[in-house]
């Protein structure tokens, strides 16, 4: 079967891998059921025999991995393990030590995380300079990776599950093992070649060019920067590290010239670089990317051996067949929808004659725009936001990686064998990082100074369709070198401006641990506030060597994302209830990923001395100060600030807490801070006639809260306490859970269901 008909059969395994992945969704189903009808009404004998018997053998295939998706030989609670280390997954980050391994016993092999915390600076060093390559002794406890607990975000456990990893161990003591019955396992050996030419990069190249060859040549970023990754990721060029596999080819055209130049025949090429491509590609790690190029490469010169023409869009179908076959899971991942469809695309697009034909720089201009148009989906349902200036960053950096930096870190590479050590050499790196240093700093001055993103948030299926659909009309006509229509350009961007103009409000309660962080929207002028930020107490300064690279931020790692996925690109006003840390801690975490326009709270808030350390970098934002009682504007018009009050004084940080009372929809909120039971009692007497439908459990549902006097008074119908899972202070406390259970109320509770969402 040729002639571009390998397309029909993939494009069902993709479907059918959907329907699987998707629990037989409705509409998946009659996708797959339209496109089996698509097939057999073209009546091609050879074509609907291959797609039935992929079709039966797909469905066989999807449901022997969701069967054993769930299925681990580990019970949970064994405490000693035998783990062979993969030394190319060792991730050293301050003291903590994170690597993937292979737990062996007599009877069966499981892979597993091992997470372990460093006592000494000489163990971190260790391990960074001279990792164990043997068997160790693990002595720990297992524990189930952890979940999505707020909406849209990363699902660690189902990423692990998809490398067939079903548990985290917490390690309490590590020993290598020198002597031991167990073989190695299979893998073992590449990933053992891999370190050591990891190894021997750290030792023969400065840092940076050491960092761009792991990531280029053998896709491994663990050394990468963070900050330098999330400029390339703000414009958009993030694929040309490895995902494209662009490299691939570069080295296939190398390569051949070469052997070409030298004399060496086309047959005798063709089988050289059959070899050649799955040694390296197994050495480069086989991810996404370099499999799909790798392969794609050996179908087209296997063909060329067996004189039986292949066409390059047949070898992409059959490629990606073959990877929805050996892991069916994979199509959920970014790189994964990135390179099969960029590589589709411009495998569609060169064979147009008109395409071929015009200059390099209209080329160039028109692959750039239509590749920016066809991953608007993908970024927008991994990162929540598109960048608008894609088109434009790829006609300069796809130039300057394929004919500057991918050539000069090959180079570098090779001449390291020869001439690694003397002065020419280090000269000649040199230059490269001073070119590599220079193009890091304008992106980071660019990406500081300018946004070049869109929010869109994730969009709903249906709206996802659409979406599809809208661009797929527009790339049909572009490639029958038409211009879009006006209709297909409208549904794309009324898609994209979604959750801009939905008409639902909704109160979300995030789940950022232990701490308070409360978004609220309103239907149709789409106004956003923020209760509190979150924030994590600190306990103590730990030495440096212990710092995280990259500490954890609520912030930034929690609430920016979470409220971009929902298409939130900035905060009207950030109401701080009072200043304690879980509470107030992330202001300038997220004012410098998200504009807040206006800060509110009170004036013993202002005067924090953490408060206003952070608000001094934010210039722009607004300062209200509230003195209630006060009628303020948003979230609504309705909502009444009722405490604290300049009659009382409070010792206690939590009674001065700020108590908005809102009305949203036809509901009562009233959002309570950490205002605890001498504040409620005058709350009470300040305002008898008080009721609510929806009581924010003040202080995380602690027992100095929620009196039985404060829940008969205000008879709430449904309680929303936020609180940190497995959280040190007990929060919620069970005298608090069967109070409000005694008058009836409905309790959610961030520590068991995570995120809360009530939408109006």
């Amino acid at each position: 079967m040729t002639d571009r008909l390998w397309i029909f059969p993939a494009i069902l395994g993709i479907l059918l891998s959907l329907t699987f992945l998707l629990s037989f969704n409705w509409f998946a189903l009659i996708l797959c059921m339209i496109w089996l009808f698509r097939v057999f009404r073209l009546k091609l004998h050879k074509l609907s025999i291959w797609s039935f018997v992929i079709c039966v053998f797909m469905i066989n295939t999807s449901l022997y991995i969701q069967r054993e998706m769930n299925e681990s030989n580990l019970e949970g609670h064994e405490t000693i393990f035998i783990i062979y280390p993969d030394l190319t997954s060792i991730k050293v980050n301050g003291d903590q030590i994170r690597f993937e391994g292979t737990m062996q016993t007599n009877v069966f092999q499981e892979k597993i995380v091992v997470s372990h915390q460093a006592s000494t600076e000489l163990e971190k060093n260790s391990w960074l300079e001279n990792p164990p390559m043997t068997h160790l002794r693990v002595q720990g406890q297992l524990k189930e990776p952890s979940t999505q607990r707020n909406f849209h975000q990363f699902d660690y456990q189902n990423y692990l599950k998809q490398q067939n990893i079903y548990w985290e161990l917490q390690s309490e003591q590590i020993q290598p093992l020198q002597q031991t019955t167990l073989e190695k396992p299979k893998r073992a050996f590449i990933t053992d070649i891999r370190h050591r030419i990891f190894t021997y990069i750290e030792r023969h190249f400065e840092p940076k060019i050491a960092t761009y060859i792991r990531m280029l040549l053998f896709a491994d970023k663990r050394t990468f920067s963070e900050e330098v990754l999330q400029s390339y990721r703000a414009l958009g060029i993030l694929h040309l590290f490895s995902i494209s596999g662009f490299h691939i080819t570069y080295l296939v055209q190398l390569i051949r010239k070469i052997l070409l130049r030298i004399g060496i025949t086309h047959e005798h090429t063709n089988v050289t670089l059959l070899f050649i491509l799955p040694v390296y590609g197994l050495i480069a790690g086989l991810g996404v990317g370099v499999f799909r190029a790798v392969m794609q490469s050996i179908l087209v010169l296997g063909s060329k051996l067996l004189n039986r023409s292949l066409d390059t869009l047949d070898a992409w179908s059959i490629t990606m067949l073959i990877a929805i076959t050996v892991n069916p899971l994979q199509i959920t991942q970014m790189s994964f929808q990135l390179s099969y469809l960029l590589s589709f695309l411009f495998i569609l697009l060169s064979k147009q004659k008109w395409v071929r034909e015009i200059t390099p720089f209209k080329s160039s201009l028109l692959f750039s725009t239509v590749a920016s148009i066809v991953s608007i989906p993908i970024l927008s349902h991994h990162f929540y936001e598109i960048p608008w200036v894609t088109t434009f960053a790829n006609l300069f950096f796809i130039p300057f990686f394929s004919s500057i930096l991918f050539p000069g870190i090959l180079f570098l590479f090779f001449l390291s064998f020869l001439i690694a050590g003397y002065p020419i050499f280090h000269f000649i790196e040199e230059g490269f990082v001073v070119l590599i240093e220079f193009v890091e700093s304008a992106l980071a001055l660019f990406t500081d100074k300018i946004k070049f993103s869109f929010v869109t948030g994730r969009l709903p299926f249906v709206v996802l369709i659409i979406l599809i659909l809208a661009i797929f009309l527009i790339v049909k006509r572009i490639e029958m070198k038409r211009k879009p229509s006006v209709l297909s350009i409208m549904v794309l961007l009324s898609c994209l401006f979604y959750h801009q103009v939905s008409p639902v409000g909704y109160v979300l309660m995030l789940d950022i641990g232990q701490g308070d962080s409360i978004v609220i929207k309103e239907p149709v002028t789409g106004k956003v506030s923020l209760i509190d930020t979150g924030g994590q107490l600190q306990w103590s300064q730990s030495d440096a060597w212990k710092e995280r690279e990259k500490p954890f931020s609520i912030g930034e790692d929690i609430t920016v994302p979470a409220l971009k996925s929902l298409g939130i690109s900035k905060i009207d006003r950030l109401y701080i209830t009072h200043a304690d840390a879980d509470h107030s801690g992330e202001i300038k975490a997220i004012a410098n990923q998200i504009p807040i326009r206006e800060i509110a709270t009170t004036e013993n808030t202002f005067k924090n001395k953490a408060v206003f350390e952070q608000l001094m970098s934010q210039e722009k934002m607004k300062r209200v100060l509230i003195r209630p009682p006060e009628l303020v504007q948003l979230p609504t018009q309705k909502t009444l600030a009722l405490h604290p009050s300049s009659n009382h004084f409070y010792k206690n940080n939590n009674n001065q807490s700020l108590v908005l009372y809102v009305t949203l929809g036809e509901d009562k909120w009233l959002f309570t801070g950490d205002m605890e039971k001498e504040a409620e009692h005058d709350l009470l007497q300040a305002y008898p006639n008080l009721t609510v439908d929806y009581l924010k459990v003040s202080h995380h549902g602690s027992k100095s809260s929620t009196t039985e006097e404060f829940v008969r008074h205000i008879q709430p119908k449904k309680a929303l306490i936020s609180a940190g899972l497995d959280n040190h202070f007990g929060h919620p406390h069970t005298d608090i859970i069967e109070r409000l259970e005694e008058h009836h109320v409905s309790i959610y509770a961030t520590n068991e269901m995570g995120a809360i969402m009530v939408r109006y």
